[in-house]
This record gives structure tokens, C-alpha cells and sequence, in this order.
């Protein structure tokens, strides 16, 4: 099932792209939207055998202004414009190579957080392209997201 919008929100976009496995953490991208005292769109596109976890986490949620939207099957054709419709993409990855996805991002003007061991942080200028929190930690994720909707909010 491919769901797919490419409207500007008045809510915090944030996107993950990647394997749904316990390597890439999208659960821990998850569990920090839930802590977020702003509404927030959360798109996940991917596939991987954490997808019913993250379908019953998401049955679970109880804050109103949390949107989830998960997403397998995709043409990789648009997924600049899925990047560019986001307000941030976020690679939590435990240990990840390079990260492609964080290159494109870059590409496509999108603001970028990613884990500190994620090998694309080198692309990362804090606070201008994108900034990097500290690996697995739920509480730095968040202000990192926080961070950047002030910044957004208020001087864009």
C-alpha cells in the first residue's frame, strides 16, 4: 500500500527512510516524536521485520498531534521530492556506513539528523544543513528535533 502526500503542513514534518531492523532504530525515532510538545507528521518508508512493532507502537499512541504514517513501497524516483516535502529527515541508526539518504537530503535543502555513528555525519554542518545527536540516546534526539522546529518556527 503506497500512501503518498507532497503538501506543505502546519505540523513538523519529519521523515525516516530505511530498512524497519533494529540496526536503522526507527523505534527510537518513534518513541522520541511521542515526546515532542509540537504536532508532528512522522513518515516511514521501509520495510523490515520491526514493521509490526512499529504498527503496534502506533496503535498505541495516545497524543492527538501525532500523524504516523508508515509507508512500504515506493518508486525511489520521487524520493527527492518526498525528502523536499519534510522538514527534517532523521537517520537514528545504531552504526551505519555511509547513509545515503543523508547526501540527498543534503542535496534537496532538507535539514538532517543523524546518530553520531552514522559515517554520513561528515556531510553534517551543525546547525546549517543538519546536526548530529548522540548515538541511541532518546532525550538528545528530541532536543535536536526541538532545536531545529524553534529554529524554523521562529526565524524562517
Amino acid at each position: 500500500k503506497t500512501f503518498l502526500k507532497f503538501k506543505k503542513a502546519t505540523k513538523y514534518k519529519i521523515l525516516f527512510i530505511g530498512q524497519l531492523i533494529p540496526r536503522k532504530n526507527p523505534l527510537l525515532l518513534l518513541n522520541a516524536c511521542k515526546k515532542l510538545n509540537f504536532p508532528v507528521d512522522l513518515t516511514i518508508l521501509g520495510t523490515g521485520k520491526l514493521r509490526e512493532k512499529i504498527i503496534k507502537n502506533i496503535n498505541e499512541i495516545r497524543k492527538y498531534d501525532l500523524k504516523v504514517d508508515l509507508i512500504e513501497s515506493f518508486d525511489n524516483q520521487i524520493i527527492p521530492k518526498i525528502i523536499k516535502s519534510h522538514d527534517v529527515l532523521v537517520l537514528p541508526s545504531k552504526f551505519d556506513g555511509f547513509g545515503f539518504v543523508v547526501a540527498e537530503a543534503t542535496y534537496c535543502d532538507t535539514y538532517a539528523v543523524v546518530s553520531s555513528n552514522v559515517g554520513a555525519k561528515d556531510l553534517i554542518m551543525n546547525g546549517k544543513n543538519g546536526s548530529i545527536f548522540k548515538n541511541n540516546s532518546l532525550n538528545d534526539l528530541r532536543n535536536h528535533l526541538n532545536l531545529h522546529y524553534l529554529k524554523k518556527k521562529y526565524y524562517e
